[in-house]
């Protein structure tokens, strides 16, 4: 008899299949990025083989997404999109100055009107 599918392994494969297809990743590519054999990364996502917290915390990496949110759900946990992850990786380029200009605009209380 199958070992019944734990219901929080079923919810982290289903918050790390929606990461891993926000960030457009087929399944078997995410797999061998991790060394894995192809079907395994199936089985996470389905819930149906459990992680060890290493792994979850090495695939949020992965996937820019974070690993409090991929274990919880967690409505204070975001999983960042493509265009998100770039826009902060332009803001970390930005010379102090420019920085500062940037999040006087962003902390406007009025932003549409700054």
């Amino acid at each position: 008899m199958p070992k019944p599918i734990n219901p929080d392994d079923r919810l982290i494969g289903q918050r790390i299949a929606a990461a891993r297809s926000r960030k457009g990743l087929p399944q078997r590519e995410t797999s061998v990025a991790f060394g894995w054999p192809p079907g395994v990364l199936s089985e996470v996502e389905r819930g149906t083989r459990p992680l060890a917290a290493s792994a979850l915390v090495e695939i949020a990496r992965f996937l820019g997404a974070d690993a409090g949110y991929l274990l919880t759900g967690k409505a204070g946990s975001h999983v960042l999109s493509p265009r998100e992850q770039r826009h902060i990786q332009n803001c970390r380029r930005l010379a102090p100055a420019r920085f500062d200009a940037l999040e006087r605009i962003v902390d406007c209380p009025e932003a549409r009107t700054c």
